[in-house]
């Protein structure tokens, strides 16, 4: 049995075009006791996503690469210059990640023990212990 989402009071957005791993990571976080939001990586993805106030974002940066950097950009504008952005990717070393300002990179396909590092990392953040280094 997955334990409430809402119980460490942390929210994530993930955005990502592929269906089936926003479902995976987006359950991944339910049973790390996460509320998670999943959304396409498009126009109508970040609409959706305005709705929520995460603690962190999960972006998809694969390509086309404008896009990821397009929406973070967006997220920022939206949510504050500060907010944690993790990238999601296939690539074996996403040239993304400076571009888009992101603290950690999550590859793809999802590793739960991955997974649960960057919340680690991003729970140390959010509390003030520590500068997030991927």
């Amino acid at each position: 049995m997955i334990p409430p989402a809402r119980s460490t009071g942390r929210w994530a957005l993930v955005i990502d075009n592929d269906p089936l791993l926003r479902d995976e990571l987006r359950y991944a976080l339910r049973r790390e006791h996460w509320a998670a939001v999943a959304v396409p990586r498009t126009g109508s993805g970040l609409l959706l996503a305005t709705n929520v106030k995460p603690h962190v974002v999960f972006l998809d940066i694969d390509p086309p690469l404008y896009q990821a950097e397009a929406m973070a950009m967006g997220l920022r504008m939206h949510f504050g210059p500060n907010l944690l952005i993790v990238a999601l990717s296939a690539m074996t070393e996403p040239e993304a990640i400076p571009w888009i300002g992101a603290a950690g990179v999550l590859k793809k396909p999802l590793e739960t023990q991955k997974l649960r590092e960057q919340l680690s990392r991003v729970d140390a953040r959010l509390r003030g212990l520590t500068d997030f280094v991927a």
